[in-house]
């Protein structure tokens, strides 16, 4: 195989882990944001039965709900998605699966091929090497994809408690 199909094989394996990681991390902020929104709406109902906010209270409420909610999905999403590169995908799979940071630097080479500070030649070697080395190891493997999944039930669960709360509340 040419160089530019080893490396297309192995950017395509570190791939599947971007896209797990990349899943996982909206999850986990969408996740966040279920859990600020279910402690809102349940601070707000005991607020409202105490109080008994008029029309401009729900109001204000209602967009200092929007508003937060706006800056905790614009904070998080920085946060977390800083994983999304194929360079911290490799260096996460290194973390579970030791490759002496060959993966790394094949997937910087990808990244930076036009610009990219050090040897071609020896750039190209490590890709066919760390080919070789990791032919028979699943990098999805690494991922603990059970963490997708029950974030997704808990954002599914928190949208379920909204939606009874507007549907029986409007």
């Amino acid at each position: 195989m040419a160089i530019n199909e080893e490396l297309d094989f192995l950017v395509s394996r570190v791939d599947k882990v971007r896209k797990w990681l990349a899943a996982i991390a909206v999850l986990k902020t969408a996740a966040i944001i279920m859990l600020f929104v279910c402690g809102y709406i349940g601070v707000y109902i005991l607020l409202d039965h105490w109080l008994n906010f008029g029309a401009l209270g729900r109001l204000t409420a209602f967009f200092l709900l929007i508003g937060t909610a706006s800056f905790l999905v614009y904070r998080l999403s920085r946060l977390l998605l800083v994983q999304v590169s194929y360079t911290n995908a490799a260096n996460f799979i290194e973390n579970n699966y030791s490759l002496n940071q060959q993966l790394v630097a094949a997937m910087e080479y990808y990244d930076n091929e036009d610009n990219y500070p050090y040897s071609k030649a020896l750039a190209e070697q490590l890709i066919l090497r760390v080919n070789k080395d990791s032919e028979s190891f699943r990098f999805d493997s690494v991922v603990e994809k059970w963490r997708g999944f029950a974030l997704g039930a808990f954002v599914f669960l928190g949208l379920s408690i909204v939606g009874f709360y507007v549907q029986h509340n409007l």
